[in-house]
């Protein structure tokens, strides 16, 4: 069936890791332009565990709980962060992680 009126997901032909690799450079520029210094410190520093994440299974489910919770956090003030974070979020779920 098909529904006109809805638009797929915009990303949803790109591979994953595509996907957080983009989102990943759109939170880098929006930490810059927040005006907390506690919130930016927080998304940078999630960015980076984002980046250099990998290896142990245990470490990825940390990760994972890391984003849900900053998600939260975000959710309100800063929605279009939120809504990145879980972009990625769905990307590493399609990745099996």
């Amino acid at each position: 069936m098909h529904f006109p009126f809805c638009t797929p997901y915009p990303h949803a032909k790109k591979m994953p890791q595509k996907i957080i690799k983009e989102t990943l450079g759109e939170l880098r520029s929006q930490s810059t332009q927040l005006d907390n210094t506690e919130s930016s410190h927080r998304l940078e520093s999630l960015v980076a565990s984002i980046e250099t994440s990998g290896g142990l299974r245990e470490k990825r489910h940390g990760l994972i709980e890391e984003i849900r919770s900053a998600i939260e956090h975000f959710e309100v003030e800063h929605p279009r962060i939120a809504e990145d974070l879980n972009r990625i979020l769905i990307a590493l779920s399609n990745m099996g992680i």
